[in-house]
């Protein structure tokens, strides 16, 4: 098998496909454990939550390529950016919030059962503010994968701002989260902290993967000959780190330590995607995985929402329920395609302007 590297800012090929591949996978992770239950043993992928520490990488990864000349040329300010930011992540957020509870009204006829937590004005203030996710006080979350669009608008938009500002910050950042870790009741597979405001596991987890994800892209970027002299070494990377990732995710449960050697070398494999030819990684190219990782954003935050439409067909008959769990999937697919085409497009359209 021979690989052929090629300028790594050219085009980030695969990641679309990646992309999606991880958004489905853990849409059907909530899908199966909410309908089958969390222990039934119907859905084998048990570290599901380590896609969204991939999700981190990748979006360091994107932002760093997108956005890293315009920013150290300081032709866009932070507040700039931060609205680029949140015109892509916030409005999808707020259709979904408003999703959850007009589906609950729907399937069990109250907007936010108990099992939510206890609904007032200010937990849902923190909710609709993507507050809630950084160790504020605020434990409401009606949508469950909003926490990592709360940790990457806030915390995200200052790691990307800063490493492209800065060329060494994505070394430091990463240094940070590290010794940060070792001093923290840190839970690799968490979200909350609440003894340390804005220094959640959540918080953490963000800002240890996407500055190793900018790191490893710079690296590469300037260390691009000596990938291609060293090509054994280079797809010897790549290989065992496309194997370890989908083991890791179907089977291992992660320590700190070993989460955070993994996320190290994670990085480093995807940044080298992109660069790469192997023909076995092809499929990620075509149409409908491309059309896949174009939604995934979408279905990430829709899943949830359609769980919740669905969850009064659930009964005590297992097929039914994974006929479900698979349904749930499918009307989250098409939905997207609604708000991919009337929210998020338009949105991220406008927030380009402050880039103009």
């Amino acid at each position: 098998m021979t690989t052929h590297l090629t300028s790594p800012i050219e085009k980030l090929k695969y990641l679309d496909g990646l992309r999606g591949i991880l958004a489905v996978i853990v849409a059907l992770h909530h899908a199966f454990g909410n309908f089958t239950g969390w222990h039934s043993g119907f859905y084998s992928i048990k570290n599901a939550v380590y896609c969204v520490d991939i999700f981190f990488i990748l979006s360091g990864i994107v932002l760093y390529h997108n956005y890293h000349e315009a920013i150290s040329l300081k032709m866009i300010s932070l507040k700039d950016f931060f609205l680029i930011r949140m015109f892509r992540l916030y409005p999808m957020h707020i259709f979904c919030f408003l999703l959850v509870p007009f589906f609950f009204s729907l399937s069990i006829g109250q907007p936010y059962p108990d099992w939510i937590g206890k609904v007032t004005p200010l937990e849902l203030f923190g909710d609709l503010t993507l507050l809630n996710a950084l160790g504020l006080g605020f434990h409401v979350l009606t949508n469950g994968p909003a926490w990592s669009v709360s940790v990457e608008l806030f915390a995200g938009t200052l790691i990307a701002w800063f490493s492209c500002l800065h060329q060494k910050c994505s070394l430091l950042l990463m240094i940070a989260a590290i010794i940060i870790i070792c001093f923290i009741n840190f839970d690799p597979t968490g979200i909350t902290n609440p003894a340390i405001p804005f220094m959640t596991s959540g918080v953490i987890r963000c800002l240890f993967c996407m500055s190793a994800g900018i790191f490893f892209y710079r690296v590469l970027c300037e260390k691009r000959i000596k990938f291609i002299r060293n090509i054994k070494i280079t797809n010897t990377i790549m290989i065992t780190g496309l194997i370890a990732m989908p083991i890791i995710i179907i089977h291992l449960h992660l320590s700190i330590l070993s989460w955070t050697a993994f996320s190290l070398y994670c990085a480093m494999t995807i940044n080298l995607l992109p660069s790469s030819s192997f023909p076995v990684l092809a499929f990620l190219e075509t149409p409908f995985f491309k059309w896949l990782g174009a939604r995934s954003f979408s279905l990430y935050l829709l899943h949830t929402p359609v769980i919740f439409l669905l969850i009064r067909m659930q009964t005590d008959d297992t097929k039914h329920n994974i006929l479900l769990a698979w349904a749930a999937i499918f009307i989250a697919l098409m939905l997207s395609e609604f708000t991919s085409k009337f929210i998020e497009k338009p949105f991220t359209r406008f927030g380009h302007k402050f880039k103009s």
